[in-house]
């Protein structure tokens, strides 16, 4: 996979009244930006350690960036790996 990559949502058959029609809604993602300021870098890097070992809740999901269930060492290594990318 690479990263950064543009997704597109498709809505078919969305009605805001009178006029149904379909609507596509582009989603970039960044692929170890835990922080989400559109780059991947150490204050991801700072994140992913001090949230290691943890399960992750409604705060800290976006730490476990492998979606093992676990914040861990995987986890660090995407975000390593991944260093440095940014959004356009």
């Amino acid at each position: 996979m690479s990263s950064p990559q543009t997704l597109t949502i498709n809505l078919l058959g969305v009605s805001e009244g009178a006029r149904p029609g379909d609507v596509a809604i582009p989603m970039t993602v960044l692929l170890g930006d835990v922080t989400v300021p559109g780059r991947t870098d150490n204050g991801d890097a700072i994140v992913i350690r001090n949230q290691s070992g943890n399960i992750p809740n409604l705060s800290t999901f976006r730490a476990d960036v492998n979606c093992s269930g676990r914040i861990d060492n995987g986890d660090a290594i995407i975000v390593r790996n991944n260093s440095g990318m940014a959004l356009p």
